[in-house]
């Protein structure tokens, strides 16, 4: 997950950087050069400015048939004959054909390009997508109405106890009857001992969620509450390098406050 940040990061900060290098470069030229592709509509002409290296408006389906310009050795031609130099996690690399200079950034199609350019497969298959993320949605939203979030001590049980540890569990993750979804069964569940006294669906990354129902228990069970137990896990911790620090100082704040 961290590898998967880190690639997002550098990604976003090459974009910034190109984009900075397309306000500054005032000297591209180069002859208009069209190249029709099949099922796509030809751009206007003022979206085929041969001066252009970047263009908003183009995508994965459209951009073989822009006009690219490369700022190391001079080359000018369409994205058609541009290379692939790598790929990152949502977009493909073209590089210059002579001398594989990085040129532009090409993302994966979106389910709506694929719906407009993609083939009648590709179009089937994508409307498939859209069907199933409805239903996940609708799911979703009836879970939650079913199993609320914790927001209030007014929704906890009382406790006769002297010393109250609560642990949160995750069930269920992975455990799908579908291939869809991951977090089809996967619940976060709060246990008193092995008494289950709330429940909601588990998500990746919650950690800031466990900091907030720790004020909440806190603000409940007042400095009987002596622990709140949570596995370090990457659905907890999530992509967050301070994560597991964060929830250690938590729980060893409640130890401090039962010492006072």
């Amino acid at each position: 997950m961290r590898l998967t940040y880190t690639i997002h990061y550098v990604y976003v900060t090459m974009k910034r950087l190109k984009k900075a290098v397309d306000e500054m470069d005032t000297e591209n030229s180069g002859s208009e050069k069209t190249d029709k592709l099949e099922g796509v509509a030809a751009e206007p002409a003022a979206e085929m400015d041969p001066t252009k290296t970047s263009y908003p408006n183009k995508n994965y389906y459209t951009y073989k048939k822009y006009h690219f310009k490369c700022r190391k050795c001079g080359w000018e031609g369409l994205g058609a004959d541009t290379v692939v130099v790598g790929d990152a996690i949502n977009c493909e690399v073209i590089g210059c054909p002579k001398c594989r200079w990085l040129i532009e950034h090409i993302s994966f199609p979106t389910t709506a390009e694929v719906l407009k350019y993609g083939s009648a497969e590709d179009k089937k298959r994508a409307q498939g997508w859209v069907e199933r993320e409805k239903r996940r949605i609708a799911d979703w939203d009836e879970k939650w109405t079913k199993y609320p979030d914790l927001e209030s001590p007014d929704q906890l049980p009382d406790i006769d106890a002297d010393e109250i540890i609560i642990s949160l569990r995750e069930e269920g993750i992975g455990k799908t009857n579908t291939k869809d979804d991951i977090w089809e069964n996967a619940f976060l569940v709060f246990y008193w001992g092995e008494r289950e006294i709330w429940r909601v669906p588990a998500w990746f990354e919650y950690y800031n969620h466990y900091l907030t129902w720790g004020e909440i228990l806190k603000e409940k069970y007042g400095e009987r509450l002596v622990d709140f137990e949570a596995k370090e896990t990457v659905d907890l911790g999530g992509d967050s390098f301070s994560a597991f620090k964060k929830v250690r100082e938590f729980r060893a704040s409640l130890s401090k406050e039962r010492s006072r």
